[in-house]
């Protein structure tokens, strides 16, 4: 194997490490003293987004400022990048880092979220909200959108047809469907929410936090019946924790 075959090997390792959140194996993996690192962009990002991940935000600032002047970042990495501007008290590149984020189309979900935060955090709220409201539109394909636009404080009725969209998209993932159900709630169309969640198997669900948000729906929506039920399946759910009982397969 030659050298550049070697080294071509030991980044895609280091890029799985990265994704599988074992960042101190990716930065050993890939040595400085190399002769081959100095002018790889990809190793001084994966360096980075490593040194970030282990809150080693002067080390990942200076790593992923290597890594801009060798390649382009793409947007996750430039969010990081400003998150260590932000920490080192260094408002005016993040802000810029964010408005050019923000004339960016095609952005995902996560990204967006992380701009219209960062352009609060700079001061730029009208930004924040504009582009927020565009790139939602933009990407309503995405059915995390309307739980990424209810963080950020839209008004409900702005949420509520992102959250319609998700629930369509994926009628199965219990998240969405309390995300869509707690909407209808907020907008008292209670009978629409009931039709939403009475379906819900209780005790197919093992999510301890859907559970009881479960639990406060069917409260707010006076389902007695099915708070109880709720109530009856936590209390199992410990008992499943603090012993060795296995879920059986297909349970929620």
């Amino acid at each position: 194997m030659s050298a550049t075959d070697n080294w071509e090997e030991r980044l895609a390792q280091a890029a799985e490490q990265l994704e599988q959140g074992q960042n101190a194996r990716a930065i050993s993996t890939l040595q400085l003293d190399d002769q081959q690192f100095d002018d790889d962009g990809r190793a001084w990002r994966i360096r980075g987004m490593a040194h970030f991940g282990l809150h080693n935000y002067e080390a990942a600032e200076s790593a992923l400022e290597h890594a801009s002047l060798l390649i382009p970042l793409e947007p996750f990495a430039q969010c990081r990048l400003a998150e260590c501007y932000l920490r080192a008290r260094r408002h005016e590149p993040a802000a810029a880092i964010y408005e050019y984020l923000s004339t960016r189309s095609g952005l995902c979900g996560a990204v967006v979220e992380i701009v219209a935060r960062g352009l609060i955090r700079v001061r730029k709220e009208q930004l924040a909200a504009t582009f927020g409201l565009s790139a939602f539109t933009q990407n309503d394909d995405s059915p995390e959108l309307s739980d990424a636009m209810r963080r950020l404080n839209f008004r409900n009725d702005r949420v509520l047809p992102y959250a319609d969209r998700a629930y369509r998209l994926q009628p199965e993932n219990l998240s969405y469907r309390v995300s869509y159900t707690r909407h209808l709630v907020a907008e008292k169309r209670h009978s629409d929410a009931v039709a939403i969640v009475s379906d819900i198997d209780i005790d197919r669900v093992r999510n301890i936090p859907l559970l009881y948000q479960l639990q406060s729906l069917f409260k707010q929506l006076g389902q007695t019946e099915s708070v109880e039920h709720c109530a009856a399946r936590l209390k199992q759910r410990g008992y499943e924790i603090s012993s060795s009982w296995r879920p059986p397969k297909g349970s929620i």
